[in-house]
C-alpha cells in the first residue's frame, strides 16, 4: 500500500530567485536560512543547497543560484511536505492520520485529513485506517450502515460492503398488483393496491380487463374490489349474450328481464334434439310420423296418425321390437313397445318362460308372472350387477356380502366395516350449497337414502378446512379410495396429496374408475336427453366438472364461491374434471354454473 502523496510538479518561486515567501534570492542565503553552496564553473548547472531548488546555475560570484523554488505545501495540516527534486513533491500523512479523497459537492475530488476510525462521508463502510493505508480508504468490518434498501434491517459493514437482513417476505402478500412497503426497521408499512388494477376474489386484473364471461369489467374508477357490469346481458354457459341474441338452435333468445342465466324459449316452436322446428314440421329423417305441435309438446315430436315413434324411428302397427318381445300398438302406446304376453324382455333380448341366465351364473330365470323385464331369482343366491353370487360372497369393497335372506339384488352391509368411497350427489349444484355444513348434510341424507351407511362429508375445501383433513390417522394411510362400483381410484387417501405436487397428471385416477351419483347416474359431459337438454342446462353436470375448492397441489384455493354460499357470476369456484380423472385440476368456473358435488365416506 502507498504511504506517500507524490506530485509530479509543484509551485515554484518567481524568476529572479524570489521564493514564495517573499525572501530575496540574490544573496548568500535562501528562504529557509540555509546558505547557498559554492560552485566552480560560472554559467553551468550546479548542485544546489536544497532539493526544492529549480534550475540551479553557478553564478559569477561562485555561488550556486536556483532560478526559483518548488512549493510542495498541499495545504493539509496532517502531512509532512517534502521536495524530491526535478519538480516532484512528497506529502506524507503524519502518524495517526490519513489524507483521503472526498467529493467537494460539485463532482470534483479533493483531499482532506482524517483520523483513525473516521468514516467516509461519501461511501458506506469505508474508513480511515492509517495502519492499513494512509492514502486510500480502508474497508470497514462491523458497525452500522445504511444499504439504502427499506426491506432490510440491522444493516452492518462486512469487508467494505453494507449488508442487511432481508425481510421483504414478511411484507409480501404474494399479490402481484400491490406494492409491498417496508419501513427498514423490520416492520411493514402496508400493501397498497396499485391505481391501475382491481383485486377481486384474490386475483389481480388490469383496468379495463373483462372477466371470463365477458359480462363484467375491471373499472378502477368505480370499484377496485368488485366487477363492474357492462350492462344488461344473459350469462349462459359461462358466456355473455346481449338481449335478443338467439341460441344455436334458434328456439331461444336472451331476455334478461325474464331469465338472465338461460335462454328464454320462443313461443309457438318446438325444440327437439337441440333443433328448432315450426308447427307442422315433420320428422322426415325418422319416418315422418311425428310433427311439431307446440300445443301438445314443445320438446318432442307428436304422433297424430296410427303409428308409433319408438327410439327415434317410426313404426307401423304390429311391427315387432328388435327383441321380438314387443309390438307397435298405437292404441296402447305410441311412444314405446307394447310387451307381448308370457315373455321376458331383458336387456334387449326376448326370453321364453323358465329360460336361465346361464352367462351370468344361472341363478335367474324368466318368470313373466313375476317380471317381464328382469330375471327372477329362484334359488338361495344373490343377483347383483348382472352377476350371480353365493351366500357369504363379498362385494369389491369387502364391506358388503350376499345375504339372500336380507336382499337378493343388493349387497348387505357388514356391520363395523367401511371403505373410503367416493360418490356424487344425485343432482348438479351451483356454488350456493349452504357452506360446507349444508353440503355435508346433503351427502349424509342421500347416502342414507341409497342404503349406504357410515359418515359422509362433501369433498369440498373452504377457509376453515382442507379436503385432505377430512380423513386422518391410520384411516388415511391404510384404506383404499374406491368408487361406488368398488373400483380402486387411489391406494390410500394420503397418497393423493403426497404425490401430486402442482401437476394434474400425477393426480389422475384410472379411467375404469367411473364416478357415479348415489342413484347410479354416471358423471360425464354430453349426457343424453331428457336428463340434460344442453351443456349448461339446470340438470347437467357442466362439462363433467365437480366443485372442490383446491389448488393443483391440494391446498385450499381462494376460489370457493365465498365458502360455498354464492351462485353469482362474479364469484368463482375451483373444479376438478371427472371425465379426465383429474382430482386436483383447479379449473376456475363462475359460481352460477351447475356442477357435480362429490361426497366421501369418512367413517363407519
Amino acid at each position: 500500500m502507498g504511504a506517500l502523496l507524490t506530485f509530479a510538479a509543484c509551485g515554484d518561486s518567481s524568476p529572479g530567485g524570489t521564493p514564495d515567501d517573499g525572501a530575496v534570492a540574490d544573496t548568500t542565503t535562501v528562504p529557509d536560512g540555509q546558505p547557498l553552496r559554492p560552485c566552480t564553473t560560472p554559467g553551468q548547472p550546479c548542485a544546489a543547497h536544497t532539493t526544492c531548488a529549480i534550475n540551479p546555475i553557478c553564478g559569477n560570484d561562485g555561488l550556486c543560484r536556483p532560478s526559483g523554488y518548488q512549493n510542495c505545501d498541499d495545504g493539509l495540516d496532517c502531512t509532512t511536505d517534502t521536495c524530491l527534486g526535478q519538480g516532484k513533491c512528497e506529502n506524507t500523512p503524519n502518524d495517526g492520520f490519513c489524507a483521503l479523497p472526498i467529493d467537494d459537492g460539485n463532482g470534483k475530488s479533493i483531499l482532506k485529513c482524517f483520523t483513525k476510525g473516521d468514516s467516509s462521508p461519501d461511501r458506506n463502510c469505508q474508513i480511515c485506517d492509517p495502519d492499513r493505508d494512509k492514502t486510500a480508504w480502508s474497508a470497514a468490518n462491523g458497525g452500522p450502515c445504511d444499504d439504502g434498501n427499506s426491506c432490510t434491517k440491522d444493516d452492518y459493514c462486512d469487508n467494505g460492503t453494507c449488508k442487511g437482513t432481508d425481510y421483504r417476505a414478511q411484507c409480501d402478500d404474494n399479490i402481484s398488483c400491490t406494492d409491498d412497503v417496508c419501513d427498514g426497521k423490520g416492520g411493514c408499512v402496508g400493501n397498497q393496491l396499485r391505481s391501475d388494477a382491481c383485486l377481486i376474489q384474490g386475483t389481480c386484473y388490469k383496468d379495463g380487463e373483462q372477466d371470463a364471461t365477458g359480462c363484467n369489467v375491471c373499472d378502477t374508477s368505480k370499484s377496485q374490489s368488485q366487477w363492474t357490469a357492462l350492462g344488461s346481458f344473459c350469462l349462459i354457459g359461462a358466456k355473455c349474450y346481449k338481449p335478443g341474441d338467439r341460441s344455436t338452435d334458434g328456439c331461444g333468445e336472451c331476455d334478461p328481464t325474464k331469465d338472465d342465466k338461460g335462454w328464454t324459449p320462443l313461443t309457438n316452436v318446438c325444440q327437439v334434439a337441440a333443433q328448432c322446428y315450426k308447427p307442422g314440421d315433420k320428422n322426415t329423417a325418422q319416418g315422418g310420423c311425428g310433427e311439431c305441435d307446440p300445443t301438445a309438446s314443445a320438446t318432442s315430436w307428436t304422433v297424430k296418425g296410427n303409428n308409433c315413434l319408438i327410439a327415434d324411428k317410426c313404426q307401423n302397427p304390429n311391427d315387432q321390437s328388435p327383441s321380438q318381445c314387443g309390438v307397435c300398438d298405437p292404441a296402447k302406446d305410441k311412444y314405446a313397445w307394447t310387451p307381448l304376453p308370457n315373455l321376458c324382455d331383458i336387456d334387449g333380448t326376448c326370453y321364453t318362460p323358465n329360460a336361465v341366465n346361464t352367462a351370468e351364473g344361472g341363478c335367474g330365470v324368466c318368470d313373466p308372472a313375476l317380471s317381464g323385464t328382469a330375471w327372477s331369482i329362484k334359488g338361495n343366491d344373490c343377483y347383483i350387477n348382472k352377476k350371480c353370487y353365493k351366500p357369504g360372497d363379498k362385494d369389491p369393497t369387502g364391506c358388503g356380502e350376499c345375504v339372500p335372506g336380507t336382499s337378493k339384488t343388493s349387497w348387505t352391509p357388514i356391520a363395523g366395516c367401511w371403505a373410503i368411497i367416493i360418490a356424487a350427489l344425485n343432482e348438479p349444484h351451483s356454488g350456493k350449497l349452504g357452506g360446507t355444513a349444508g353440503a355435508d348434510a346433503l351427502c349424509a341424507q342421500q347416502a342414507s337414502a341409497a342404503g349406504r351407511p357410515g359418515q359422509w362429508k362433501a369433498l369440498l375445501a373452504d377457509s376453515n378446512r382442507s379436503v385432505q383433513s377430512l380423513i386422518t390417522g391410520t384411516n388415511a394411510t391404510t384404506r383404499p379410495v374406491i368408487t361406488t362400483q368398488g373400483v380402486q381410484m387411489y391406494a390410500n387417501w394420503n397418497s393423493i396429496f403426497t404425490t401430486c405436487g402442482a401437476s394434474t397428471s400425477t393426480c389422475t385416477w384410472p379411467t375404469t374408475a367411473l364416478l357415479y351419483t348415489f342413484a347410479g347416474r354416471v358423471i360425464e359431459e354430453n349426457e343424453p336427453q331428457p336428463l340434460c337438454t344442453s351443456s349448461s342446462g339446470p340438470n347437467c353436470f357442466y362439462d363433467a366438472d365437480y366443485w372442490h375448492g383446491m389448488n393443483k397441489d391440494g391446498t385450499v384455493s381462494v376460489d370457493t364461491c365465498q365458502n360455498w354460499t354464492s351462485e353469482t357470476s362474479t364469484d368463482y369456484g375451483s373444479s376438478g374434471e371427472a371425465d379426465f380423472q383429474q382430482w386436483h385440476n383447479n379449473e376456475r368456473n363462475t359460481c352460477d354454473q351447475t356442477q357435480a358435488v362429490l361426497c366421501v365416506q369418512v367413517g363407519p
